[in-house]
């Protein structure tokens, strides 16, 4: 990842630090880029989950370096193992409406931390 980020254990609330987007490899064309956060809470002996995820983020390619807060709701369950997973994914804008960009390396999901 080209930025640095912390992960709030108790909360799973994800701070990235100093985000820049002229860091990341953006297609040509590109002008947002959509970050979705997820936390998922797992049991692999009785396959009982819980997926607590934060809004969608959507910053403008143009945009300076800032940092970002996402914010999970809060889990229900007590479950041992907990995933942190950051998706990414990029857009065009046209006539004010967001299209996906669908060729090869314009989404990208990312495990960020395993606890339990």
């Amino acid at each position: 990842m080209p930025f640095e980020y912390e992960i709030d254990a108790e909360t799973g609330v994800l701070h990235i630090k100093n985000l820049k987007t002229s860091l990341l490899q953006l297609p040509k064309g590109a002008t947002h880029v959509a970050f979705r956060y997820g936390v998922l809470h797992i049991d692999f002996d009785t396959f009982d989950y819980e997926l607590c995820e934060a809004p969608v983020v959507w910053i403008g390619t143009e945009n300076t370096e800032k940092q970002q807060i996402l914010t999970p709701v809060l889990a229900t369950k007590s479950l041992p193992i907990t995933i942190y997973v950051l998706g990414m994914r990029m857009y065009q804008e046209h006539q004010g409406v967001p299209y996906m960009l669908h060729s090869k390396g314009n989404v990208g999901v990312r495990v960020l931390g395993v606890k339990g």
